[in-house]
């Protein structure tokens, strides 16, 4: 049986739903089943506990495959002591079988925080002696889409990261791919990294939504401080001004440059682009 865990997120969410399309039993866990009522509605069986609770290795006893989303916490520390102890806690129930959604970020000495947590993470999952995959989707296209609204009101978008190139990657491809191994199995003791079809710049990025709103989108490139100067302004809260600052700086340094076919080879079609998304996205142009 198959488990999913945080299921009233937005990554997890469209994983059941595919599951469910397609006849695949599996049973989940949330904090809140009241927000999941579509599931518990449709025979599934949702389980109210998080990584830290008492019952979380009895909710995921049984299961012979456990998919581990990585919590939103902005403490890292808290995100590693956190994974831990799911990654224990399925190894105390017996769980053959762990899948997790890591970053493709995963160096120790990145400017991105978080990717020495999803390091930890995956450290601790090879170390548990259950079978494993791990997920390492790229940037997020629909967060890009958030950032680009502002562009394309004000024909500029600024970003720090230079020339650098990054790949980007929508939810529901990496929910496809989620979807296809937890249904077919396979690919144990691998890693998956999971990105769009392109490496782009900036530049070419703010060409592309140009294209799309049908006027000039100019890419002006700004420093790090400058960057993150600008977020406080608009109102972000500290942990976010570090996280989003400490990703744009990942970028700046290369570690988002990086296309792989997995979304075509385990769904069988092709990576959404950039553009494409930014289409769906600005409707109205």
């Amino acid at each position: 049986m198959i488990f999913l865990t945080g299921v009233s997120g937005e990554l997890s969410g469209r994983i059941a739903r595919l599951l469910l399309d397609r006849g695949v039993p599996f049973r989940a866990s949330t904090r809140d089943p009241g927000r999941v009522a579509w599931l518990t509605g449709r025979g599934v069986e949702v389980v109210a506990t998080d990584y830290e609770a008492p019952n979380f290795a009895d909710a995921v006893r049984g299961s012979s495959h456990l998919l581990l989303l990585s919590t939103p916490a902005h403490d890292e520390a808290v995100r590693v002591r956190q994974h831990l102890r799911a990654i224990e806690a399925a190894r105390e129930a017996g769980v053959e079988r762990v899948s997790y959604t890591s970053f493709l970020d995963v160096d120790p000495a990145s400017p991105f925080r978080a990717a020495a947590t999803h390091a930890a993470t995956e450290q601790a999952l090879r170390q548990s002696g259950a079978r494993y995959t791990v997920l390492r989707p790229s940037l997020y296209l629909d967060s890009l889409g958030m950032t680009l609204r502002q562009a394309a009101g004000s024909g500029v978008h600024r970003a720090p990261t230079g020339e650098a190139r990054a790949t980007y990657v929508s939810r529901d491809d990496i929910a496809a791919v989620a979807a296809a191994l937890l249904k077919g199995g396979g690919h144990e003791d691998e890693v998956l990294e999971i990105t769009g079809p392109e490496s782009l710049t900036q530049a070419e990025i703010a060409e592309r939504l140009g294209r799309v709103i049908g006027r000039e989108v100019r890419y002006e490139p700004v420093s790090l401080e400058e960057f993150r100067a600008g977020l406080a302004a608009a109102g972000f809260p500290p942990p976010a001004v570090a996280g989003v600052g400490g990703i744009y700086a990942a970028i700046a340094a290369g570690h988002f440059d990086r296309v792989t076919n997995v979304v075509e080879r385990m769904t069988g079609r092709p990576a959404t682009g950039v553009e494409e998304y930014l289409r769906g996205a600005f409707p109205a142009a």
